[in-house]
């Protein structure tokens, strides 16, 4: 008896006995410490007084609509959190346990320990918020996960643009979400991208601001005033009141080269914690080995399809856009024409005075077919000195003059080493005009047949074209 009363009497939670009234019978000195009743002034027992006069308004009405019933139901109950009044009057939590005990000599009383509940609902505290960082991890990374997916099968910038914007807009919950992509290796005065995803107020100006080299994060009006002040107006007038600009970086050369931007805005200030801009640069990096693998594969098709020394298409890439051509001007019933050009005096200059000579003058020659052709029509370099023009939505008469614009820009006189040297070209031209169930000549057809007209030209003492109108006769010569 003498080890429970010692027990009792220094157990490290407040223990007391009460009966059904809550009149406590007996309790330990932690409960009076509690209650903040164990000063040299205050009476050291609390024997007599009721219990609930130390629980706040909610712990009384819990205790007497739910505990009290269910612990003469069940005769006990566990781990119940419950408001007591402390030290100065002051709140605190308590974790309360009791016992309903059947005691023949002094009746039904109800044994209590209260638990201080501080460092457990601290602890649950951590413990959600714990979970709830592992939930976003979670979310964040199942986003991340997807956006590498669908980035590991882009087949072009577009599917990359549309991911990025779909990904970096569920990932910050942004009203706005937009994905630029400069379309050259780094954006500079004058360059043209790509954007998808949409702008506050669908202003087309929105995005347009010079792309940063380090990530923007401005989470009030007053940070977007004093990080963006020439737009910060224009911003705010379309209800944008925090924002986050994510460069995609390109490192090169020990520098870093901007290769687009994200853009995500809000309508009302954010915290912008560090697991959404993680997420943000995640995608961003993300983007860039995408970005470099698709421009990689364009500087290959580019190699396959264009001659290397001038960049104007080659054979392949001609005949490609040759069979395109034809099929357009069959539906449109148009007229479309080749032209096959052989340059007079090259081979002179070029043992004249070298390779590298001949190839400035094949490069001089490449821009002033540029310069002379219309958009949409397509020069291409065959080789050596040998060049192919298609044009269509021409009439028939034109053709003539059309050649005669070339030869005489190859006419003009040449500059550099090679100045003083006579150029000119013979020139075959082929003309094809869809009628009724005329059969459509095949891109090979059609070069064959420009390139005997110019032999013809040629034979006939250079410096000339020869016109010939399409039959299926000329491929048979």
């Amino acid at each position: 008896m003498q080890e429970r009363r010692s027990l009792f009497e220094h157990a490290p939670v407040a223990l007391c006995a009460v009966n059904l009234n809550g009149e406590i019978l007996s309790h330990n000195p932690i409960l009076t410490q509690w209650l903040g009743l164990s000063g040299a002034r205050q009476p050291q027992t609390v024997v007599g007084r009721n219990l609930v006069e130390w629980l706040t308004p909610a712990g009384r009405l819990l205790y007497e609509t739910r505990l009290m019933p269910a612990l003469l139901e069940r005769g006990s109950v566990r781990e119940v959190v419950i408001e007591v009044r402390g030290r100065e009057g002051q709140p605190t939590s308590v974790i309360l346990n009791a016992n309903l005990v059947e005691d023949s000599a002094h009746g039904r009383r109800v044994y209590v320990a209260l638990i201080d509940a501080a460092a457990r609902l601290a602890f649950e505290r951590e413990l959600v918020e714990a979970r709830r960082a592992a939930d976003v991890v979670r979310t964040q990374l199942s986003l991340l996960q997807e956006a590498t997916s669908q980035l590991a099968v882009a087949e072009g910038l577009d599917d990359l643009g549309r991911t990025l914007t779909d990904v970096a807009g569920r990932a910050v919950q942004a009203a706005w979400t937009l994905v630029r992509v400069a379309e050259a290796d780094g954006p500079t005065e004058g360059e043209t991208e790509q954007s998808w995803g949409s702008r506050p107020g669908n202003n087309p100006h929105f995005g347009t601001i010079e792309y940063p080299t380090a990530m923007v994060v401005c989470r009030t009006v007053d940070e977007i005033r004093s990080q963006i002040p020439e737009a910060a107006d224009a911003l705010l007038a379309a209800g944008v009141e925090a924002l986050i600009i994510t460069p995609i970086l390109r490192a090169r050369d020990g520098q870093s080269v901007v290769l687009g931007a994200i853009h995500s805005w809000f309508r009302r200030s954010r915290s912008l914690e560090a697991d959404v801009l993680e997420t943000l640069h995640a995608l961003a990096v993300q983007a860039e080995r995408v970005i470099e693998h698709l421009q990689l594969q364009d500087r290959v098709r580019h190699r396959a399809l264009h001659d290397a020394l001038t960049g104007l298409p080659n054979r392949m890439l001609f005949e490609e856009r040759l069979e395109s051509m034809l099929a357009g001007s069959r539906r449109a019933r148009s007229t479309c024409a080749v032209l096959f050009i052989d340059l007079d005096g090259f081979k002179p200059i070029n043992d004249q005075f070298g390779h590298r000579v001949g190839d400035e003058v094949l490069i001089s020659v490449a821009d002033r077919f540029r310069e002379t052709c219309r958009a949409g029509e397509t020069v291409a370099r065959l080789g050596g000195d040998e060049f192919v023009v298609a044009v269509t939505h021409i009439d028939a008469r034109d053709v003539g003059a059309f050649a005669t614009r070339i030869r005489d820009s190859i006419r003009r006189p040449l500059e550099g080493e090679a100045a003083g040297a006579q150029l000119s070209a013979s020139i075959g031209a082929v003309i094809w005009e869809p009628a009724g169930m005329r059969p459509t000549p095949s891109p090979g057809q059609l070069v064959a047949a420009a390139d005997a007209a110019m032999y013809e030209a040629k034979h006939s003492g250079k410096d000339r074209i020869v016109e010939r109108v399409w039959s299926p006769a000329l491929s048979e010569n």
